[in-house]
């Protein structure tokens, strides 16, 4: 009973995560499943095995010196209410570790079960993301209802944060297929799964995450010709689906705006040009540096780096406009828009060194991952993607990634004799 019922119990917690990931429904909290995960792994017992393999993790290791480093900065912040608030959202990067650095009898098939869930559960969410921009629009006939935020209406996940969600579900399930083949849907069921997550990347309209999606495609393509060797039919068929992407990103109304806001953006880096100003960013990463610089040991402490980059964009005479008025930067109240700047100004040198850390380190050591291209594939996705977001300022940020790092990184999945 034992050998067999706790790892389905296990599987069944996770499952139960992973299905709610990409929509975190207010009335059926996603933290259910970190919770029943828990509770199974007390009742299972054996804490004395489980304290032993949690030791011997390196990857639960290199969480934990991450919470730790952000709970120092708890002790010299000048906003301790707003660390306190950042502690116990990343709680996840504890329980995680703890959890799945000891559950063993999970095998890579669980694994793969669980990412092929991830990808049903994403185009689920997509499909209700556009009937529900459908049904907005019968109210209120008008396009921008099916573009970025509005497109992204659930609650807790921002356009960014579903955009990574989508590429990781496109490049994971377009990777399994030409890998996994017996792992993957049936052909038609994976094109059809692998268009509705391309046109929803043109909907939500997160200009870093179209640079992402092309990344996927030409890395795949890559991948292919290297292990099949070149061939031309497979070569044209990945530069036709770049192209037919990039016609569409400008031949929708919503997707083309974002694409010519950020060509004017780039025009006006120096200086605005016809009118326009250029990215916030190119303010923002300027000032988080002054704030590195002024704080390069320790930090501001977590929870204060917001409030030190503001201070620093007063002295920013730029205008902007927000669809209804124009405003000035530090009236925002902005974040670094990048997670690495913002780890750096928060909890200084070292916590920005551990910080790397967890993207070097996996990537040294997925080598012998055996699932590596999928390892690769999510570090380098979630690594592209902090570089214009400060993606674990919120909850769905620390819910994936800290759900996905310990799957491929911190769980002790074991390979059976069918691999």
């Amino acid at each position: 009973m034992q050998q067999v019922g706790w790892p389905q119990a296990f599987f069944g917690a996770l499952s139960f995560y992973t299905l709610l990931l990409p929509m975190q429904p207010k009335w059926l909290p996603i933290t259910l499943g970190i919770m029943c995960m828990g509770l199974f792994w007390l009742l299972h017992g054996k804490f004395k095995e489980k304290l032993s393999a949690l030791g011997k993790n390196w990857a639960a290791g290199l969480l934990f010196a991450y919470y730790f480093v952000v709970l120092l900065g708890l002790f010299y912040t000048q906003n301790p209410s707003k660390a306190e608030q950042e502690l116990l959202s990343k709680i996840p990067l504890l329980a995680w570790p703890i959890m799945l650095s000891s559950s063993l009898g999970l095998r890579i098939e669980h694994l793969k079960k669980l990412i092929l869930l991830f990808i049903y559960a994403t185009t689920l969410a997509v499909v209700l993301a556009f009937l529900q921009s459908a049904v907005s629009y019968l109210a209120f006939p008008h396009s921008t209802v099916f573009y970025f935020s509005n497109f992204s209406f659930y609650k807790f996940i921002p356009p960014h944060y579903l955009g990574l969600y989508v590429n990781f579900a496109y490049g994971m399930l377009l990777i399994g297929w030409l890998q996994f083949p017996a792992w993957a849907p049936k052909k038609r069921y994976t094109i059809s799964m692998l268009t509705i997550l391309t046109m929803a990347l043109l909907f939500i309209s997160v200009r870093m995450q179209f640079l992402v999606f092309i990344g996927i495609n030409i890395w795949a393509a890559f991948q292919y010709l290297k292990s099949k060797g070149f061939k031309l039919q497979a070569f044209l068929g990945i530069s036709t689906l770049l192209v037919v992407f990039g016609a569409l990103a400008l031949s929708f109304k919503g997707s083309r705006a974002r694409l010519v806001d950020a060509y004017h953006e780039l025009k006006s880096i120096n200086q605005p040009v016809d009118n326009k100003q250029t990215n916030p960013r190119f303010y923002l990463w300027p000032a988080a540096a002054e704030v590195i610089r002024d704080h390069f040991w320790l930090g501001t402490g977590a929870g204060s780096e917001k409030k030190y980059l503001n201070q620093k964009l007063e002295d920013s005479k730029a205008l902007f406009w927000d669809g209804t008025k124009t405003y000035l930067l530090y009236e925002k109240g902005y974040n670094y828009h990048n997670s690495f700047l913002q780890h750096f100004a928060a909890q200084g040198v070292v916590g920005f060194g551990v910080f790397t850390a967890l993207f070097l380190v996996p990537f040294y050591k997925a080598r012998n991952h055996p699932l590596r291209s999928w390892a690769f594939l999510f570090l380098v996705i979630s690594a592209l993607s902090f570089l214009t977001e400060s993606m674990l300022q919120r909850q769905a940020g620390v819910l994936f990634f800290s759900f996905f790092w310990c799957l491929f990184f911190v769980a002790p999945f074991s390979v059976s004799r069918s691999n």
